[in-house]
């Protein structure tokens, strides 16, 4: 128990240097918690995903350490709760991205072509394409901007409720409801595809 207050006692030091500005104290942060945080990102993104997770939350880290309070938890429990943040913003944007399809492949490769990928295919993605922008256009305009906040520009939720002025709270429901709507525009039956 003591070894354990020792270590969160000496991250907390390392953040504290590196809100000062000593990029070492973020580079031993990192070192020290790497191993404890890894398996987190991969258990929800995959280890297709869960390396860009990391890199996104240390990322998100570095620039907020301004937030981190030792009174309000330990800093290992901070950086867990960024770095689940980040991976599960990175599985919805791969959902959206295969328009909710289920059984997506987890991770396509931008450079890689696919050589069996023919003119139905390439017909049928576009048709999907095309069916995602009419869903998006059948959405309430304040869901529009959310969607494309979230997944144009790649905003976090508390990015697009800063820049819309609504509740952090507010964006969640509002995006949970319009990720469900959108599935339910994008099934077959809908009229849509």
């Amino acid at each position: 128990m003591e070894e354990a207050e020792s270590s969160d006692a000496r991250l907390a030091q390392w953040l504290h240097a590196a809100r000062d500005g000593d990029v070492n104290a973020f580079e031993a942060f990192y070192a020290a918690t790497i191993r404890k945080v890894l398996p987190v990102a991969r258990r929800i993104c995959g280890d297709a995903h869960g390396d860009d997770a990391l890199a996104d939350a240390y990322f998100q880290a570095w620039s907020s350490l301004h937030s981190f309070d030792i009174s309000r938890g330990n800093a290992l429990a901070w950086l867990t709760l960024i770095v689940r943040s980040r991976a599960r913003d990175i599985m919805r944007k791969e959902r959206f991205r295969h328009a909710g399809q289920h059984g997506a492949p987890d991770f396509e490769p931008d450079d890689c072509a696919c050589p069996s990928a023919g003119p139905e295919d390439m017909a049928q993605a576009m048709q999907q394409k095309n069916a995602l922008h009419r869903a998006i256009n059948v959405l309430a305009p304040g869901q529009q901007l959310l969607v494309r906040l979230a997944y144009f520009q790649d905003c976090s939720h508390g990015e697009m409720a800063k820049q819309t002025g609504q509740p952090l709270g507010t964006v969640k429901t509002v995006m949970r409801r319009t990720h469900r709507q959108l599935r339910t525009l994008m099934e077959p039956q809908s009229g849509l595809t």
